[in-house]
């Protein structure tokens, strides 16, 4: 069964999700980042595991541009 993870980055912490390919939420979790722990969360899962980051800037509002990420 696939998983599909979600990280949405801010400066000091982010919100990492783990979704099962039957839309079972796995994991929904607000942590401190560092590399650590985010492979606590996330280290255990299979290799070529689908991913997606998105982040901004939330002082100003913007954010990536579709072509950046």
């Amino acid at each position: 069964m696939s998983v599909y993870v979600g990280i949405d980055v801010h400066r000091k912490r982010s919100q990492v999700a783990i979704v099962a390919e039957d839309g079972k939420v796995q994991l929904n979790k607000n942590t401190v980042n560092g590399t650590e722990t985010l492979l606590r969360l996330i280290g255990d899962l299979p290799a070529g595991t689908t991913g997606s980051t998105r982040t901004w800037c939330t002082r100003c509002g913007a954010r990536p541009s579709p072509r950046h990420g």
